[in-house]
């Protein structure tokens, strides 16, 4: 009997590991466990690490993963679950419907297997999708208002320091609690470009 063939498919962020624990290698290990106790031949593993599941358009192995679908070199996704797969309703119902087309389905490490071929699939899917958008739009909220709150207290939200400043953090306080202070060396040099610019030297005025 002809072996099914799978691709594995990885997708982990730092928040991720944070709130599952679960590192790439760990998923990695894990995952061609589950193909080995299944009879599973592997015939890719796709890894898109530290990529937004907001979209699949901007997952390149996520998009490799599609085409083999859409080659029929992949009878089954072995993933981890599928709201780490899927954080949009619309990319999960578009590549079920890749899926469906070249009789392939999905098998959850999580969530156990989820089939586009048939109804009670659908109808699993389209939960799991739901309450995974539903989550992903909780997490942006929660981000922006916990930026917009570090904002009022004079806290940085991160990224490179805007130049002449310099990001000061105090070595009693948790990352998060960093500051912006001037820089004086980059400052002189701004308050200079500034002067420059006031008498007619900018490049334009």
């Amino acid at each position: 009997m002809t072996k099914k063939r799978c691709g594995i498919y990885i997708r982990v962020s730092t928040q991720m590991q944070v709130e599952e624990g679960y590192s790439y290698e760990e998923q990695k290990e894990i995952l061609i466990k589950r193909a080995e106790h299944e009879g599973y031949d592997i015939y890719q593993i796709y890894a898109d690490a530290g990529i937004s599941a907001k979209n699949v358009k901007d997952r390149p192995e996520m998009q490799r993963l599609i085409k083999d679908i859409e080659k029929k070199n992949i009878d089954i996704v072995l993933a981890w679950n599928l709201k780490r797969t899927f954080r949009n309703l619309k990319d999960l119902l578009e590549v079920f419907e890749a899926m469906r087309i070249n009789d392939c389905y999905f098998h959850f490490e999580k969530d156990g297997i989820v089939d586009p071929n048939t109804s009670s699939g659908k109808i699993h899917a389209q939960i799991l999708g739901m309450v995974a958008e539903i989550e992903r739009d909780g997490i942006s909220e929660a981000v922006s208002m916990g930026m917009e709150a570090r904002a009022k207290q004079g806290l940085y939200n991160g990224g490179t320091p805007p130049y002449g400043y310099k990001l000061v953090r105090d070595g009693t306080q948790k990352r998060n609690a960093s500051k912006l202070e001037i820089d004086q060396t980059e400052a002189a040099v701004v308050r200079e470009i500034f002067e420059m610019y006031l008498e007619g030297s900018g490049y334009k005025h």
